[in-house]
């Protein structure tokens, strides 16, 4: 059987987040519409987890740093499917990926530093784990400024951790997640790291 094409969405660019519920598969944006209903998203404390990815030149992608209040949330790989594909090449792009049952978004940049232990570029991902996949775009924003922010200054993590508290999901909407889940399902797909045609496309992983 031939392998299937990774799943691109289009997300314009990277300064107009808003669009991203007009770029959203049709099964996706018709439950938005009839069960939620983008106000509900907006508003919805919807976080599990957030996270730090770097690149360390002799140990490859690793978890930095990581949050969470739900031991159920599973970090296993998530170092591999937050940074974008051919991110050598890749000054900056947004990642969807989908771990376990729980929808992530992270967002990889890379820094020029005068560094010979990090040969000259310092690679990070800041993302974040929720429960729908809908109101990942809401988020993109604050983690375009947080990865700039973990580059120029690595191990600082007041303003993520500050973040989760305001945006975390409570254990009741843990609990509910199973059922508010089923108006957005997400393809089951093959992981690609075939570098991205145009920046303006952006890779989902399964």
């Amino acid at each position: 059987m031939a392998a299937e094409e990774p799943f691109l969405v289009d997300l314009g660019e990277a300064d107009e987040p808003n669009e991203t519920a007009a770029a959203l598969p049709n099964d996706i944006a018709d439950n938005n519409d009839e069960e939620t209903g983008n106000s509900n998203l907006q508003s919805k404390e919807d976080i599990v987890a957030i996270f730090v990815v770097a690149f360390d030149t002799k140990s490859g992608n690793v978890i930095e740093w990581k949050k969470t209040h739900h031991p159920e949330i599973d970090f296993d790989g998530i170092e591999f499917k937050s940074m974008a594909s051919g991110a050598h090449n890749i000054k900056s792009d947004f990642v969807y990926f989908k771990q376990n049952r729980w929808y992530g978004l992270t967002c990889y940049a890379k820094l020029a530093v005068a560094s010979e232990e990090e040969r000259g570029a310092r690679m990070k991902s800041v993302g974040v784990l929720s429960l729908t996949y809908a109101s990942l775009h809401n988020h993109m924003d604050f983690l375009q400024t947080a990865v700039d922010r973990e580059l120029r200054s690595p191990g600082v993590y007041t303003e993520l951790e500050a973040y989760f508290e305001r945006h975390k999901s409570t254990d009741l909407d843990l609990k509910e997640e199973r059922k508010s889940l089923k108006h957005f399902p997400l393809p089951d797909l093959p992981v690609s790291r075939k570098p991205l045609p145009l920046k303006k496309k952006r890779l989902i992983f399964s």
